[in-house]
């Protein structure tokens, strides 16, 4: 019992020294902050506003697929590589550069689309219109975060995630009170930019691109990198956005949309903890992505404490379910317990088979593999929700979901574990 607790202390010790608990206490706030937020907006905005900014808020998230075309998960993945400080530099000029030209093109895309095409909802369009250079502050916020995790600047990463939580907060509870639905989007180009400019003056992260030429090959294994990694997390986010898409089709009705957003707000904000724990691992278990002892023993510590933690958070939302919607959001949304308990459920194979298998096959560069299960989890939730919306609703959309993750989880989970006991065999 004394070995158990000195190993865990001293596991505490090691993780507190390389600032896991700044990650993922800052990752904690800011969802906090999140839910305080939507807890405000939603007593200030009306439901049947509020579906028609979630719609349109879904519709700009399909073009934020398009965001860099996956320039960010390349530098991420090849400044995780080096420990060349200069090279760095370079990815990270080039990725700017490339980032913000193509966030360009999709700012123009998102504004004809906005303007031109016609929407089930009034205002969706010009919601949509308004949101369309976001993508630009974004992919430059973004790219200054991931500067921060490759060279492992973890206190300064997580204090810029929370200033940016926090201005978006106030802002948003302010704005939504003088401009409704407008505020919100009006909130999240000021607190991004906010964020950029802190990180330029404090943190030294600087938006000139000078010298940001690479040699061909550094460019094309970019590249290459990039465009995967789009399709990879562009078809993952695709399966959640097709929710709301399709719901909005099948059934023309803002209140039922604002609904079934609630029911996905707080299992989707949960995503936070495995992506904060990835966020601190990531570079580690790529700098260790060919030491299979390492990769066995870190990766079987990972999902038995782990997925310990997800059954506890999962069960604690769905036995919960009524007063957390009666509390965050309130009695108008009750028609959301359903759907929430199926999500609910979701959140833990997505947390502890899905979202750790795939990112851990990013560091073994399985991208074509991660690109097959991003193409069979998109399809078949697509094929899911439209059979089961027409039948059940939303609750059939959350069906479709858990259905979705619990088959591309396992299969991710699988080839993973395959993927490190054939390292084993080839050394």
């Amino acid at each position: 019992m004394n070995k158990l607790k000195k190993m865990f202390l001293s596991l505490l010790a090691k993780l507190k020294t390389k600032g896991f608990f700044h990650i993922f206490g800052s990752s904690t706030i800011n969802k906090i902050i999140g839910f305080a937020s939507t807890w405000v907006i939603v007593r200030i905005v009306s439901k049947a506003e509020y579906g028609v900014y979630s719609y349109s808020h879904n519709l700009y998230s399909f073009f934020l697929i398009l965001s860099g075309l996956g320039v960010m998960s390349a530098f991420l993945q090849l400044g995780s590589e080096t420990a060349d400080k200069n090279e760095k530099d370079v990815l990270y000029r080039y990725s700017l550069k490339f980032g913000v030209t193509v966030n360009l093109i999709v700012a123009v895309i998102i504004t004809l689309v906005g303007a031109f095409v016609p929407m089930p909802y009034e205002n969706a369009g010009f919601l949509l219109v308004l949101m369309a250079g976001l993508p630009i502050v974004v992919i430059v916020n973004e790219l200054q975060l991931t500067y921060l995790r490759i060279e492992t600047r973890n206190v300064e990463y997580s204090r810029l995630n929370t200033l940016n939580s926090i201005v978006i907060f106030a802002l948003s509870c302010i704005f939504a009170v003088l401009f409704k639905s407008i505020g919100l989007i009006l909130a999240a180009y000021i607190a991004h930019i906010i964020s950029v400019i802190v990180a330029y003056k404090k943190y030294g992260i600087k938006l000139d691109i000078g010298n940001c030429s690479l040699n061909k090959e550094t460019k094309k294994s970019l590249l290459s990198i990039a465009s995967i990694s789009m399709l990879n997390n562009g078809l993952s986010r695709l399966m959640y956005l097709l929710d709301i898409f399709v719901l909005g089709q099948v059934i023309i009705d803002s209140s039922m949309i604002a609904s079934y957003k609630i029911a996905t707000h707080i299992p989707t904000a949960m995503q936070f903890i495995p992506q904060a724990v990835m966020v601190f691992l990531y570079p580690y278990f790529t700098r260790n992505k060919d030491n299979r002892a390492w990769l066995l023993r870190n990766y079987k510590r990972l999902v038995l404490l782990f997925g310990l933690f997800n059954f506890a958070v999962s069960a604690a939302m769905f036995i919960f379910a009524k007063p957390i919607i009666l509390v965050f959001f309130g009695e108008q949304y009750l028609d959301a317990l359903v759907p929430f308990r199926i999500l609910s459920c979701s959140y833990f194979f997505s947390a502890t088979f899905r979202s750790i298998a795939g990112i851990l096959l990013t560091t073994q560069r399985k991208l074509k593999f991660n690109l097959f299960i991003s193409v069979l989890a998109c399809a078949m939730n697509t094929a899911l929700n439209v059979i089961m919306i027409q039948a059940w609703h939303s609750t059939g959309a959350a069906l479709a979901t858990l259905i979705t993750v619990v088959v591309s989880g396992m299969i991710s989970t699988g080839y993973l574990i395959y993927t490190f006991l054939r390292k084993e065999k080839a050394q």
